[in-house]
């Protein structure tokens, strides 16, 4: 008896090891036609994600550079003034 409970577990363990078939599963259409819309959309996902969080463009950059040589300008010519006014105050 325990013979034959033996040999039945390394023929059970020899089918499984062997095709694998034993234990698996098979996906039908549905699922299938399923998985790959939803694939689809966490890639179309993925990419928005990508666009939204890419840096300003360039057009906020050129316009950020102006801003600062603005700035630049405006404090030149502060110190000429702060200059000229010390020189008057002397």
């Amino acid at each position: 008896m325990e013979k034959q409970i033996q040999a039945t577990k390394d023929e059970a363990t020899q089918v499984v090891e062997s095709k694998g078939t034993r234990y698996s599963t098979k996906k039908g259409f549905a699922v299938k036609i399923g998985e790959s819309v939803i694939g689809g959309y966490k890639i179309i996902g993925q990419k928005l994600k990508e666009i939204i969080s890419k840096p300003k463009s360039k057009k906020t950059e050129d316009n950020n550079k102006k801003e600062e040589k603005k700035k630049q300008r405006e404090d030149k010519k502060n110190k000429k003034r702060r200059k000229k006014s010390k020189k008057k105050g002397k």
